[in-house]
């Protein structure tokens, strides 16, 4: 299976029925010198996650005209497939990489530890799949 790219994502507005990302008043706001863009982002097809984390669109795909400075996950929302799905875990987390440009999923696992069940964090392996209709709502803030 493929490795998901930038260009595995569709990019839509948050809010409307449209397949599209349009730019428009509600999909955009304007803070001193920083562009806020609302955007819903959807997974088009399923494929592996890459070691480095899923690149997310490029700053003129979000409706920004010169750069891209991060995004912010304002509600993620995950549907995962293949190994994942199978898997005994207790949960899922994301985050933007440093660089803000990345997702990276974190899944929770349950560790037996004096009696008691602690759930910790462990990275989501390199090689796994996620489902095609994982949907990410977020900001990317740049200009």
């Amino acid at each position: 299976m493929a490795e998901l790219t930038a260009t595995s994502w569709s990019v839509r507005n948050i809010t409307g029925t449209g397949t599209v990302f349009e730019v428009n008043n509600e999909s955009i706001n304007i803070v001193g010198k920083k562009k806020w863009s609302n955007v819903r982002l959807v997974l088009l097809t399923s494929g592996s996650t890459p070691a480095a984390g899923i690149p997310l669109p490029t700053f003129g795909r979000v409706g920004l005209v010169r750069q891209l400075d991060y995004y912010i996950l304002i509600s993620p929302s995950v549907r995962a497939s293949g190994d994942l799905a199978s898997s005994t875990v207790t949960g899922m987390w994301m985050t933007i990489s440093t660089g803000g440009d990345r997702v990276k999923f974190y899944r929770g696992q349950r560790v037996a530890a004096t009696g008691a069940t602690l759930h910790v964090p462990d990275i989501f392996p390199t090689g796994n799949v996620l489902g095609s209709g994982l949907t990410l709502i977020c900001q990317a803030v740049g200009w």
